[in-house]
Order: C-alpha cells, then sequence, then structure tokens
C-alpha cells in the first residue's frame, strides 16, 4: 500500500479541523483511508496519514497554500510518501 504522512502544526486544531472536512482533504479522490492524529504534548501539533490505492495517486495530491493558510497551517509542513512491508 502507498501511503502520504502529513507533518504540520496549526494555530488552532479546531479551526484546522474546520477547514480540513471542507476542503479535499477529507475526502481525496483515490484514498482509500484518513487518520488524523494529534500530539499527546501539543494538541495543535496533526499528523495525518492517508491510505492511498497507488502511489503516482498519493504523489498527485496536494492543498493549495492559501487552504493551508486559511486553516492556520504555521511553519513547516513535513511531507513522506511511504510504502508499506509486511512482515517476515
Amino acid at each position: 500500500m502507498a501511503y502520504l504522512l502529513v507533518q504540520q502544526t496549526v494555530e488552532d486544531y479546531g479551526k484546522w479541523r474546520k477547514v480540513f472536512e471542507e476542503s479535499e482533504g477529507a475526502n481525496p479522490s483515490g484514498a482509500k483511508s484518513i487518520r488524523i492524529f494529534r500530539s499527546a504534548e501539543n494538541p495543535n501539533e496533526i499528523t495525518v496519514l492517508a491510505e492511498w490505492d497507488t502511489m503516482d495517486n498519493a504523489r498527485r495530491f496536494s492543498i493549495p497554500p492559501e487552504v493551508m493558510k486559511r486553516a492556520g497551517v504555521v511553519g513547516q509542513v513535513v511531507i513522506r510518501f511511504l510504502d508499506e512491508v509486511s512482515l517476515p
């Protein structure tokens, strides 16, 4: 499986969640599932893990900078593309 991992800090989780749910971020084409995590130490540090049907679709997905700004994303956003490996 292909995964997209996004780590970001936001001004306010409630504001971010509302914009996320209104944007394509909550239901992107080709995504099989989306999980949202909040840091136990700082609830405004958000990690999103999305499972995709293909790595190509994961790499094509993006949220426009103006949407991220409206959602209150601050600082650097970390984006990683992951391939799942199975244990022996």
